[in-house]
C-alpha cells in the first residue's frame, strides 16, 4: 500500500452504477405514481400521501429530513392492494421538509420520488430537472460525477476530494458485478462489502467499512475507513441530485464529510 493511501485514513468511493434505469425526475414515474398533494401546508399539519408502485416495484419506506437537518425513516404506511398511504406530520418547526419514497424491485431498493414540502413558509422556486441519458464513455461520466461532488463541497467551504484510481477500479468492478448478477446494493453476494473487495483486489489488510466515531485519531499506520455511494442512474447530475436529496440517511457519504 502506498504512502498516499496509508496516510489518508478516511477514503470514500463514488460508484456510478450504469444500470438499465431511465434518467431521473422528481418522480420516477416508471417506479411509482403518486396522487397530487399540496406542497405548502401549515406548520403542524398532517398530510397523507397516496401512490401506486408500477410494474414489479413494491413500496419500501419513506424517509423525511426535518428543517433542522435530522432525518427519520417511516415504515408504517397503510398498504392495500399494492397501493400505499403514508401519513406525515409536519410538526418539527417551520421550514422545508425533504421527503423521499423508496421502492423495492428485482435489483433491490431504488428511489421512487424525492420532493419538498414547505410547512409554515412559502414554497421555494425549484428548477425543473431535465435529465438525459448520458452516452459518453464511462470514464468521462466518472470524472463528471467526481467534479460535481467537488464543486458542491467547494461551495460549502469543504476540502476537495482527491481522485484515487485504485478506489475507482473497485467501483468499476462492483458496477460490473451488479450488472452481471442483477442486484443493486453495497453488499455483493459474491465479493462482500467494499472493505472485503479492497482486501481481495489489493491485499489491503487494515481496511474497514464505515465511518470512524468522533473520538478517532488518524495515524499513518491506522485503520483506513472506506465507504461508497451508489447511483441507480446514468446521468451525472441526476445521480448527484439524488444523493443531495437523500441527505441524512445514515449511510457513509462522501458528500457530507
Amino acid at each position: 500500500m502506498s504512502k498516499k493511501i496509508a496516510t489518508c485514513n478516511v477514503l470514500f468511493l463514488l460508484a456510478l452504477a450504469a444500470l438499465p434505469a431511465p434518467a431521473g425526475e422528481t418522480y420516477y414515474k416508471d417506479r411509482v405514481r403518486i396522487e397530487d398533494f399540496p406542497r405548502e401546508i401549515e406548520e403542524g399539519a398532517a398530510l397523507t400521501i397516496r401512490g401506486v408502485p408500477q410494474g414489479k416495484w413494491k413500496y419500501g419506506w419513506c424517509a423525511i429530513t426535518l428543517p433542522d437537518g435530522t432525518t427519520k425513516e417511516l415504515h408504517d404506511a397503510e398498504i392495500t392492494g399494492g397501493k400505499f398511504a403514508q401519513r406525515l406530520v409536519f410538526d418539527k418547526g417551520k421550514g422545508r421538509y425533504d421527503v423521499e419514497f423508496m421502492v423495492q424491485g428485482d435489483l433491490g431498493p431504488a428511489v421512487g420520488a424525492i420532493f419538498n414540502i414547505y410547512a409554515g413558509v412559502p414554497k421555494e422556486v425549484e428548477p425543473e430537472p431535465n435529465y438525459e441519458w448520458d452516452r459518453r464513455p464511462a470514464g468521462e461520466i466518472e470524472r463528471d460525477v467526481f467534479d460535481r461532488i467537488n464543486a458542491f463541497r467547494k461551495g460549502r467551504g469543504l476540502s476537495e476530494l482527491q481522485w484515487e484510481e485504485r478506489l475507482a477500479a473497485i467501483g468499476r468492478d462492483h458496477c460490473a458485478d451488479m450488472i452481471e448478477n442483477r442486484y443493486f446494493a453495497h453488499l455483493s453476494p459474491k465479493a462482500g462489502d467494499m472493505a472485503a473487495r479492497a482486501k481481495v483486489k489489493y491485499g489491503w489488510k487494515n481496511v474497514t467499512w464505515g465511518l470512524p466515531d468522533r473520538k478517532y485519531e488518524a495515524r499513518p499506520d491506522g485503520v483506513i475507513f472506506v465507504g461508497e455511494d451508489l447511483a441507480y442512474d446514468n446521468n451525472p447530475q441526476a445521480a448527484v441530485d439524488a444523493w443531495l436529496g437523500s441527505r441524512g440517511t445514515g449511510r457513509p457519504s462522501s458528500i457530507s464529510t
